[in-house]
């Protein structure tokens, strides 16, 4: 999240070089969560997980390309959305 907060503030500054590193780290680490999904055993969750994760690293691509932060935003949206079912799940095991 920091790291597309980062991107978003870039692409308002037209900071290009901070711009494509943020958004280059960004993807790297969701590509990263999307290698974990255990797909095989996960069954259609982890499926739609990882074309998810695909999803918002093509989006971010974009966003890059057009230097729109309003991309960027949808992407965070999406992630708060993952970290939010984490969240009631990780409670609900307690």
């Amino acid at each position: 999240m920091d790291k597309l907060a980062k991107a978003t503030g870039a692409i308002q500054r037209n900071d290009i070089a901070e711009r494509g590193q943020t958004i280059s780290e960004s993807i790297r680490i969701i590509d990263k969560r999307r290698a974990s999904v255990d797909i095989p055993n996960g069954g259609t969750i982890a499926s739609g997980l990882a074309s998810l994760y695909d999803y918002m690293e093509r989006r971010l691509v974009e966003a890059n390309a057009k230097s729109d932060a309003q991309i960027v935003e949808e992407v965070v949206t999406l992630l708060n959305e993952i970290k939010s079912a984490w969240d009631t799940i990780s409670t609900k095991q307690a």
